[in-house]
């Protein structure tokens, strides 16, 4: 696998990643709850997922959206929200290249994301 072929895995290995913590805290912030703990877990049964329960898009798939315990639906916002912000980071940095501007927008994007579905859900952003 040539080194360019690698980088561009990271990039999106890395926006996957970023993408599942951008879920985190569109669930949990506006709950005012810790991003740290408890460890993910259900939002129906509570049970605490396994780590490999949070892989990026891929537990979604082989779960078929569906809580491994309880089989209750998981909503297709998490892997929309993950796939959203590896495209954020595929783009800039296919556009910027490794520099700071790609981290800047990596950053704007990454918290616009997280903004947008918040208020998607909760309408808690005040619109004037």
């Amino acid at each position: 696998m040539s080194g360019e072929v690698v980088i561009w895995l990271v990039v999106i290995a890395l926006g996957l990643a970023v993408g599942s913590f951008m879920n985190v805290l569109i669930y949990r912030l506006p709950r005012r709850e810790s991003i740290r703990r408890p460890r993910s877990r259900c939002t129906t049964c509570g049970r605490q997922l396994r780590w490999y329960h949070n892989i990026p898009v891929v537990s979604w798939i082989v779960l078929r959206g569906k809580c491994a315990f309880c089989h209750a639906p998981i909503s297709a916002v998490y892997p929309i929200v993950e796939l959203a912000t590896a495209a954020m980071f595929v783009i800039f940095f296919a556009r910027y290249g490794p520099t700071v501007t790609t981290l800047g927008f990596w950053y704007l994007s990454t918290t616009l994301v997280a903004v947008f579905f918040i208020d998607l859900r909760h309408q808690i952003i005040p619109n004037r």
